[in-house]
């Protein structure tokens, strides 16, 4: 990135961004013979060539004899190597520790000496012809023996291990079996890492395996431990079996059918009555379990969402919605347009005598159908928001809250005011107003051929400009709405133009100010560990210190009006996320827009101001941008038209503002 001083000069900055994982290693836990040489392996990612990681005994000091190799996708493996490993290199464990803290612990079992020996053998085995043979004994001793089994008729070796496959049997935590060279003879693990095994014999037969085995473990030393297996395989008691089988299969089908059936409608049951508790649970957890709470006037409505209290004078039948189209999909769920019959009964705001009668007979009204010759103003277009398919606890919870507190911020005219919800349903439908020209940031784009640099006050209904004076009116209605969920203690958090929506007769009004910001798929939001934020639009304090004030939500209004008056570009369009965080730590701040007034540049600064309580609040900005469009229109009818936008002026906001 290169920047320009006020002395002209070009300085190159550079941001290192590191990106790590914790450590990784095949088993926790590592046995050896005294003696042996080990090595001790973990495995990270790194994107950078230094070394993240040491492997140490006490977390502080790096032990020797390490070496790193690097893998492919930015993986690096580190190795230590312990040469004679004694009984003492056991008493702690090792850990593979990365530079930011991260670790993996890896206990080292050293084996005492001992001679070979075998345990909790079957001794003899009675089996049926043609099934699998599973013989059980454990093998103790260290260093770790060699196996070898006989075949007392033949004479035959029938299966030999040797002393490295009996250490991935007996040692490793990822073992593999050993095997006959016919396969019919697999001696493998039955406990990982421990001295338990198992001889599987495959499909016995009478003739041949009808015998004794003799085997034999030995190990480097010499030392040697015998021992025998008995198969013994009863052609009498197998015969009996297989016409016992043949007669009890008939009847094990017959139970079978029966079970499934009785199964099938058991699991029918059970899922319709989840659905039934599951949707009373999610009306009785989120709607009905803090009805008594009282709102904390030193906390912001952000901080309580999840606990405000739901009035049910907003319940609005399910059975009136008539949905139209989608509008409206995201991570946060779908947007739908609909039609909501008798919704202009509902008032639910007004508890008078006369509105509650009202709500009581839209509830009584047994269909839609019976609503359809209601009067225009008691039936209307809306929009309805929902979970997405498949809703989690949190994504409930989120839109939960974000209707509550909706519904305790109150009525404005320049916000996007709910109408009503349906949370007695398997999903929650959230009703609020339909905004018939969409977001302000499309609005702004498709407008920009009939704009006009000039301070007339267009009708833009009637005559389809789009000058600097409406954009300022527009702004102003911006402003109002912010003003207001100041006064209600209400953070947005994500203040821009894609959130703004423009209803009939051109309002503006603010959205999705209750909204958990959890927002994936977008090139606005970039991921920190507790979600997706705006990261563009964001304060610097909010960036580094994730600290949301009302004077966080005025820088996002100085972006806005950036947006505006380059009738929907994107902010900060040369400078890549990862660097914006130093551009905006070293005073740099957007330029002008062309055809931006300076006085409006001016409060776009202010907004920027490093130290938030310098920023002018909502009140100030909207007295302020109210007396700039009085006296420009003023002077715009009363002189030429056409008003010189190429204004140069700037006012310091941060010792010496830096422009993009």
């Amino acid at each position: 990135m290169r920047l320009e001083n006020n002395s002209n000069i070009w300085e190159n900055r550079s941001i290192d961004i590191r990106v790590l994982h914790k450590p990784h290693v095949q088993s926790t836990k590592v046995i050896v013979d005294q003696g042996d040489t080990l090595s001790l392996t973990c495995t990270y990612q790194s994107n950078c060539n230094e070394i993240y990681a040491v492997w140490t005994k006490d977390k502080t000091n790096r032990l020797r004899f390490v070496k790193l190799k690097k893998l492919e996708n930015n993986t690096k493996s580190l190795t230590y190597t312990l040469k004679k490993a004694r009984k003492q290199n056991s008493k702690l464990p090792y850990y593979c520790l990365m530079e930011f803290g991260e670790f993996v612990t890896v206990h080292l079992d050293v084996k005492d000496p001992q001679a070979p020996d075998v345990q909790s053998t079957n001794g003899t085995k009675w089996l049926e012809e043609n099934t699998d043979a599973k013989i059980h004994f454990s093998i103790l001793g260290s260093p770790v023996p060699n196996l070898t089994c006989i075949h007392e008729k033949t004479k035959e070796e029938i299966i030999s291990c040797s002393k490295t496959q009996m250490k991935n049997i007996l040692y490793r935590a990822q073992n593999k079996p050993c095997k006959s060279q016919n396969g019919k003879y697999i001696l493998s693990s039955r406990s990982s890492q421990t001295a338990k095994v198992q001889l599987l014999i495959s499909k016995v037969k009478f003739e041949t395996d009808n015998s004794t085995l003799f085997c034999r473990l030995t190990n480097s030393k010499g030392q040697q431990k015998d021992f025998r297996i008995r198969l013994f395989v009863n052609v009498k008691e197998r015969t009996k079996k297989k016409s016992n089988n043949n007669n009890n299969n008939k009847n094990l089908f017959i139970a079978i059918g029966c079970g499934l059936l009785l199964l099938f409608v058991v699991v029918i049951a059970t899922v319709l009555y989840i659905k039934e508790r599951n949707r009373n649970n999610t009306y009785k957890r989120f709607f009905l379990a803090n009805n008594h709470y009282t709102i904390d006037p030193l906390k912001t409505l952000n901080e309580q969402m999840h606990n405000l209290s739901y009035d049910e004078d907003w319940e609005f039948p399910y059975k009136y919605l008539e949905f139209k189209e989608l509008i409206g999909c995201g991570a946060f769920g779908k947007v739908y347009k609909a039609k909501a019959y008798g919704i202009g009964l509902m008032n639910s705001r007004d508890k008078s005598t006369h509105a509650k009668k009202q709500r009581k007979q839209l509830n009584k009204t047994p269909n839609k159908t019976k609503l359809a010759h209601c009067e225009e103003n008691e039936s209307r277009i809306v929009a309805v928001k929902t979970t997405k398919d498949n809703p989690n606890f949190n994504d409930i919870r989120n839109l939960a809250g974000e209707l509550k507190m909706i519904i305790h911020v109150g009525q404005h005219e320049n916000i996007v005011n709910v109408l009503g919800a349906c949370t007695k349903y398997p999903k929650l439908y959230m009703i609020i107003e339909y905004c018939s020209h969409g977001s302000l940031l499309e609005f702004l784009r498709k407008r920009r051929p009939i704009f006009q640099p000039t301070w007339l006050n267009e009708d833009f209904a009637a005559t389809e400009k789009l000058t600097i004076a409406n954009l300022v009116s527009t702004a102003i209605q911006v402003c109002n709405g912010m003003r207001f969920l100041a006064s209600k203690k209400c953070i947005h958090r994500d203040l821009a133009a894609r959130n703004v929506l423009v209803a009939d007769n051109y309002v503006m009004k603010v959205a999705d100010f209750g909204m958990a910001r959890e927002v994936e798929g977008s090139d606005n939001y970039i991921c920190r560990t507790q979600g997706y934020l705006p990261v563009k639009w964001m304060a610097l304090e909010s960036i580094l210190e994730k600290v949301y004030t009302e004077e966080s939500d005025v820088w996002s209004f100085g972006i806005l009006l950036w947006e505006m008056f380059t009738l929907g570009q994107t902010p900060y369009p040369s400078i890549p996320v990862q660097h914006l965080v130093a551009l905006l730590s070293d005073c740099g701040r957007m330029e002008k827009p062309d055809y931006c007034p300076a006085e409006i540049y001016l409060i776009m600064l202010e907004c920027w101001n490093e130290i938030p309580k310098q920023r002018p609040s909502f009140e100030a900005l909207y007295a302020k941008l109210q007396k700039l469009l009085q006296i420009n229109v003023i002077e715009a009818e009363i002189s030429d038209p056409s008003i010189n936008m190429d204004s140069n002026y700037k006012e310091d906001v941060c010792t010496e503002p830096k422009n993009l």
